[in-house]
């Protein structure tokens, strides 16, 4: 890096960088780029991608073709199928199960359509929940901290979290309700999802079998007329 941030002049190599997401796969030369149709762009004179060269420079085209095609014939199989998220390894203590990895159910909404920084709110409902796809590497007991926001009319909720037949129970009755935070340090609005501080509550141990799962996370029973956000769950192992 250090050539690039104090302007020396340095003779590059060449190099083909790929670009494989969800089955489409595209490259760039530093120059230009062939995407997953086939289309070529001229990076240095059109960095918005607006004008397809090709027919322009065929043998460029042709000979990124066919690198692209060598390529992809050597990806291993991909499999089909989602994989699920793990938990528990037995080498290491902590395991994060963030919003972005779930599913919400019923009423309940992600704060952003882009996953990253997203919380699951408009708990409205005991029927509401949500669940991730789990492996659990290996038996164990897991101390379960849940990160969460509470609007102050909703006094107090039932938390039940399940796995397989492994269960806990607890309540939630300090109700937490910070703002969104980042607005003011946004040059552009952005597309993501704003955050706020989330308040860490310990719950039970839950005790938790090796194999994959459905991890669900409910509530049984609201004192008020809704439910929590919910931001992260942090499994410590303990046994």
């Amino acid at each position: 890096m250090t050539p690039l941030l104090t302007d020396e002049k340095v003779d590059w190599n060449d190099r083909l960088v790929y670009n494989h997401w969800n089955g489409k796969t595209s490259l760039r030369s530093q120059k230009y780029r062939l995407d997953d149709e086939n289309r070529l762009f001229d990076m240095e004179n059109d960095h918005g991608q607006t004008t397809d060269v090709s027919n322009q420079y065929p043998q460029i085209t042709d000979s990124l073709k066919k690198q692209k095609e060598k390529w992809t014939a050597e990806l291993p199989e991909i499999p089909k199928t989602p994989q699920p998220f793990t938990l528990g390894h037995p080498d290491y203590e902590y395991t994060q199960i963030p919003a972005r990895d779930g599913m919400p159910h019923g009423n309940i909404e992600r704060s952003n359509r882009y996953p990253n920084n997203t919380f699951f709110t408009n708990w409205k409902s005991i029927k509401d929940s949500i669940t991730w796809d789990v492996e659990v590497l290996a038996d164990g007991e897991f101390e379960v901290e849940l990160y969460y926001t509470m609007k102050p009319e909703n006094t107090g909720v039932g938390i039940q979290l399940s796995h397989g037949n492994s269960k806990l129970v607890t309540r939630i009755t300090e109700t937490h309700d910070p703002p969104l935070t980042g607005m003011k340090n946004d040059r552009d609005p952005r597309m993501e999802s704003y955050v706020k501080d989330f308040k860490p509550k310990v719950m039970e141990n839950i005790k938790l079998q090796k194999g994959r799962g459905l991890l669900t996370l409910q509530i049984p029973h609201m004192d008020g007329n809704g439910g929590i956000d919910v931001r992260l769950l942090m499994f410590r192992r303990v046994k």
